[in-house]
């Protein structure tokens, strides 16, 4: 299936969960749902200042996953995610240019492309 690599990654648990509830839904992988929303949030992201928060993904991120207070899960885990050599290759400059983790570069585009995927239909291709 081409040329992909894998790659470790640290997501919040509810971040995890809500990426297996769609992959879930879709019928598709966990990988194919961070490398969509990576597709989908790129160009957002690509453009930001160093060392710079996107305002509506961290808006979405404070919003859907709380640090703090009732509910908050700050608890992360490890996930492998396969990615093309290309896409793979593209994040790790844009996390580098930014002097962020390819972790954080993942978890703002996952924050960014969530309501594109509410609206995805089940039988997506």
């Amino acid at each position: 299936m081409g040329n992909n690599q894998e790659r470790g990654l640290f997501l919040l648990v509810a971040m995890m969960e809500d990426v297996e509830l769609q992959a879930m839904r879709l019928d598709r992988s966990m990988s194919w749902c961070i490398q969509r929303a990576w597709r989908l949030s790129r160009e957002a992201l690509l453009d930001l200042a160093p060392a710079t928060d996107h305002p509506d993904a961290i808006g979405a991120f404070r919003a859907r996953y709380p640090l703090t207070g009732p509910g908050a899960r700050m608890t992360s885990r490890r996930v492998t995610i396969q990615f093309p050599a290309e896409m793979l290759a593209e994040l790790e400059q844009a996390a580098a240019r930014q002097d962020r983790s390819l972790s954080w570069l993942v978890q703002q585009a996952w924050c960014l492309a969530t309501a594109r995927f509410g609206a995805l239909p089940s039988e997506v291709a």
